[in-house]
């Protein structure tokens, strides 16, 4: 049994190992995706536009230093108002409350105790935006988001679909000082 129990606490150390190295890992590459990218960003390319976005994304919970929900949404918004539909599509992830997806177990964990800002009519602009550029994980996230979405939601929603590209986009136009949750 004091094997087992050595055996477990092991592991447990050897994984919080390996989960450090991984981040140290993925933030050298969202680094040098930055670094990459931010010239061809700055002169309008969507596609590089949408990698600095997503190498910044997202901050969960109110310290996260290696992320930046802020500069991620205004590199994501500039690809997002060129039809670029990766980039509205992350948007609708970040602003339905799923800004990670598969990047990094240890943000997933931060983000299910610590919750995210919701704003759904703004979501599924972009959700449904990139749905109609055929996206299907849009499409399908879409569905999801308007199950969950009130009759007042979708009618704010369709009013920002008939004047989109005046639509609020980027995190503190989405998310005003004292309106975050």
């Amino acid at each position: 049994m004091r094997r087992f129990i050595g055996l477990l606490a092991m592991l447990s150390m050897l994984s919080g190992c390996v989960g450090l190295a991984v981040k140290g890992a993925m933030t050298a590459a969202d680094q040098a995706t930055i670094a990459n990218n931010e010239d061809a960003a700055n002169h309008g390319d969507p596609a590089a536009q949408y990698k600095v976005g997503r190498a910044h994304c997202c901050s969960v919970g109110p310290v996260d230093p290696l992320h930046d929900s802020r500069k991620a949404t205004l590199w994501l918004c500039r690809a997002a108002r060129q039809n670029y539909a990766p980039a509205q599509y992350l948007l609708g992830r970040i602003y339905s409350g799923h800004p990670v997806a598969g990047l990094d177990p240890q943000q997933e964990a931060k983000l299910a105790l610590a919750g995210a800002p919701v704003n759904r009519p703004v979501a599924m602009l972009w959700l449904a935006r990139s749905a109609a550029s055929g996206d299907k994980d849009a499409a399908d996230a879409l569905v999801r988001l308007q199950a969950q979405m009130s009759a007042q939601e979708k009618a704010i929603s369709a009013g920002y679909t008939m004047d989109w590209p005046n639509t609020p986009c980027d995190y503190d136009a989405v998310f005003p000082a004292g309106n975050k949750a």
